[in-house]
Parts: structure tokens; C-alpha cells; sequence
């Protein structure tokens, strides 16, 4: 009796045990379930919201871009008859003073005419400070015409310790700035290269050999050509370094005899021709006579 009863008790604890691991199985089996869709879900929503910030913040850029554009297009646009004088010794009184040493500048060192309605502001820029050199001078003309006949004469002021130049922004200045060293490499290396605005402006260096050849000699040389040479004569006549001279013989005679043998064809008809106008003439006799 006792060994049956604790074979029994043993195949009952044996049971639930097993009813245990497969609960806790799927059990757990349901808990990674549901992590695996709870994380999918939250993957999703970030995804999602992820997807609609970076939309946002392209299009957040795409504004910047554009109104960087704009501000950059307004200020050069404003700038664009901005000239800047360095070198004149700060010694005004007031706003007067300055536009009459400007106008002197302009008409003594460039022989540039400029009246006062020309000139529509005329400052200094900086801050002013005790024994420094003197601050530059802004001045903006009224008009593009004159801006270019100051530009074109600025080159008069070598020499003098003054110096004119345009008026850029920061940006376009710091571009300039890195763009010097590709400059000198240009202008080193022979081409002719020069600074626009922001942009490096590069003309290689021609060839020489083609530019030595001269158009109006080739059409010379063309109309030099008969119509009635033949294709090898053409070539014998440019190949002029060619040593072998029994082809251009041979070719001649053959173009020789062709002339010739054409010459023969065309002289009966030309005789033909003639004895038809004299039978017309000695007929109109005839025909006079009758009469």
C-alpha cells in the first residue's frame, strides 16, 4: 500500500510539473509575442514621426536656402554701386567736407567728372579710434555708368597710398579669400585667370600653333584649287613633303593626255557648229536671191 501511494503522489507531482513548464512555455512564448509587437509598433510610430520631422526639417531647410538666396541677391543688389576708398586721411569736419574730397579724388587722380547729384551717400565705415590709420571711405554713386568710369580709372591711383575697391559682402569676401591660392596657381601655371564677384574665372592659355594659322590663308589656298583637278592632284599640292616624286609625274601625264583627248572631243563640235552657221548663211543668200 505504501509503495503504490507513492508512486501514485510521484506520477501526480510528475504531472503538474509538466503542466508547469508547458504554462510557463507558452507563457513566455506570449510574453515575447507581445514584446515583439509592442516593439514593432513603437518601431513604427518612430519611424513614422521620424519620416514627418525629417519632411519638416528638409522643408525647414529648403526655406533657409531660399531666403538665403534672397537675402543674398537683396544685398548685392544693394552693394551693387557701392565703391570703397582706403587711403584718405581722415581730416573732415562734417558730411560736406568728405563729398568735396571725394569729388577732388575722383576728378584730380581718375579725370573723372562727378557732380554732387551723382553721388548719393558718401560715409566712413568702422569705429573710429585714436592714432589709427584712417577709416575707409563708402560712397555710393547714383549711377552704373559712373561706377564703371570709376572702375576703369582706378588704376591711376597706383602710387598714391589710396586704392578703390568693390564693395562685397562677408560671405563673398571669404570666398574670395580661399579662392586666392587657386588664383596664383592659375596665373602660374600661364592662363589668364581673374576673380568675378564669387567665382574664379579661368582662360587657358591658347595654342600657339593654332593660332599662328591665319583663315585668309586657308581661303586662299582654297580658291587656288581649279575646279578641274582631279582629287590626287589636290592631294599631291598639300602633301608638299612628300619626296617621291613619280606619282605627281605620272599624274600629270595622265591629266595631260585627259586634256588632250578632251580637246579632241570637243574641237568637231566646235567645227560642227561653225560649218551649220555658214550652210545657214549661204541658205539666207539663197533664199535672197529668189526673192
Amino acid at each position: 500500500m505504501g509503495d503504490s501511494s507513492n508512486a501514485t503522489l510521484l506520477i501526480a507531482i510528475n504531472k503538474i510539473g509538466t503542466d508547469l513548464s508547458l504554462r510557463l512555455s507558452n507563457l513566455e512564448d506570449k510574453i515575447e509575442s507581445t514584446e515583439t509587437r509592442i516593439t514593432t509598433k513603437i518601431n513604427h510610430n518612430i519611424d513614422e514621426k521620424f519620416g514627418k520631422l525629417q519632411e519638416e526639417v528638409d522643408l525647414l531647410q529648403s526655406k533657409q536656402l531660399e531666403q538665403e538666396r534672397r537675402i543674398d541677391a537683396l544685398e548685392r543688389q544693394l552693394k551693387r554701386r557701392n565703391l570703397i576708398i582706403f587711403g584718405i586721411a581722415e581730416e573732415e569736419k562734417s558730411y560736406h567736407e568728405l563729398e568735396k574730397i571725394v569729388l577732388e579724388l575722383l576728378s584730380g587722380k581718375l579725370d573723372v567728372e562727378c557732380t554732387q547729384s551723382e553721388i548719393q551717400e558718401v560715409k566712413r565705415i568702422g569705429v573710429k579710434k585714436s592714432g589709427d590709420k584712417p577709416r575707409p571711405i563708402l560712397l555710393t554713386i547714383a549711377s552704373m555708368g559712373k561706377k564703371i568710369e570709376i572702375c576703369q580709372n582706378k588704376h591711376k591711383l597706383q602710387d598714391t597710398g589710396s586704392y578703390i575697391k568693390e564693395d562685397y559682402s562677408k560671405k563673398v569676401l571669404e570666398i574670395r579669400k580661399s579662392l586666392q591660392e587657386d588664383l596664383k596657381r592659375e596665373i602660374g601655371n600661364g592662363n589668364r585667370a581673374y576673380l568675378k564677384y564669387d567665382k574664379l574665372i579661368v582662360i587657358p592659355k591658347s595654342n600657339k600653333r593654332a593660332l599662328s594659322v591665319s583663315p585668309n590663308k586657308n581661303e586662299k589656298s582654297s580658291t587656288l584649287i581649279s575646279p578641274q583637278t582631279t582629287p590626287n592632284e589636290q592631294v599631291t599640292k598639300k602633301n608638299k613633303r612628300s619626296t617621291n616624286s613619280s606619282p605627281r609625274t605620272n599624274n600629270s601625264i595622265v591629266n595631260f593626255m585627259n586634256r588632250n583627248n578632251s580637246m579632241n572631243h570637243q574641237r568637231p563640235c566646235i567645227a560642227s557648229s561653225s560649218s551649220d552657221k555658214t550652210d545657214k548663211t549661204k541658205e539666207n543668200k539663197t533664199n535672197s536671191q529668189k526673192k
